[in-house]
């Protein structure tokens, strides 16, 4: 791994949105993350591409996520790729922001090599809360070194136990 980043700086994905500077991030560079999400698409002409999350699972940090593009060659060679894996993104292009997503940064690669798998993350999960207020399962990510829920249904227990405190204490 030293041998392939050496000459290269490493930018976490939670610090990737404040170095760009006019829709590009200077010099010769790599991104680490885990695959948090897959989401396989077909384009208006039948072909097949997927959009991809990767997160450093920096839940305390406010942009810790970023999409990637695959397309052609990029989608067919990784398409298997299962949530959890840990992978290297070498210099991928800034896409232009959406107007409706513009603080969700996106990437897309040139060359399927620029792509590389390094493992599994011990700590990618599935928030254990159980069920959402809509009856489905929580599908968020969650870091299980930092816990076994997620943000949302961490600060929603938070919240009822607090309102119940207040009851309490109002005699």
């Amino acid at each position: 791994m030293e041998r392939r980043m050496e000459g290269r700086k490493l930018i976490k994905v939670s610090s990737i949105q404040s170095k760009i500077r006019n829709n590009d991030i200077e010099g010769d560079w790599v991104t680490i993350g885990v695959l948090i999400q897959k989401l396989p698409k077909t384009t208006a002409k039948g072909e097949a591409y997927s959009i991809w999350k990767l997160s450093d699972l920096a839940f305390h940090l406010q942009n810790s996520t970023i999409s990637v593009f695959l397309f052609g060659e990029n989608h067919k060679e990784h398409w298997k790729t299962v949530e959890g894996s840990v992978v290297a993104l070498l210099n991928p292009a800034v896409l232009p922001p959406r107007e409706r997503q513009s603080s969700v940064v996106a990437f897309s690669l040139d060359n399927p090599k620029k792509l590389m798998m390094i493992g599994m993350s011990q700590d990618f999960g599935i928030c254990h809360s159980g069920r959402k207020s809509d009856g489905k399962r929580c599908s968020n990510f969650i870091n299980k070194a930092e816990g076994n829920f997620c943000q949302y249904h961490v600060q929603r227990e938070y919240s009822k136990k607090r309102s119940k405190r207040m009851e309490c204490q109002q005699g």
